[in-house]
């Protein structure tokens, strides 16, 4: 099976999620990362999970082609309330 095939098994996907974040908070620290921040690509999936479980913030790039970096924008896909903990 592939890793995308063992990623549509919810089990299998949130062990992976709880282990990701312990990886986290046991290396560098949950309250070291503001916003999880990606390009729509291979592993964005992956980390739109892991900011999930960190109840992060979360900014997409979106881009018209690979090669269109310069005109690349942040924006963010889902926001946080000012003051909100996460």
């Amino acid at each position: 099976m592939t890793l995308a095939g063992w990623m549509s098994l919810p089990d299998v996907r949130s062990t992976l999620m709880d282990f990701a974040v312990h990886l986290i908070d046991r290396d560098i620290g949950r309250g070291s990362i503001g916003r999880r921040g990606g390009r729509r690509n291979r592993g964005n999936s992956f980390a739109a999970w892991v900011a999930d479980r960190l109840h992060l913030p979360d900014a997409t790039c979106a881009q018209e082609t690979e090669s269109d970096l310069a005109a690349a924008q942040m924006r963010p896909t889902a926001s946080r309330p000012t003051g909100a903990s996460g």
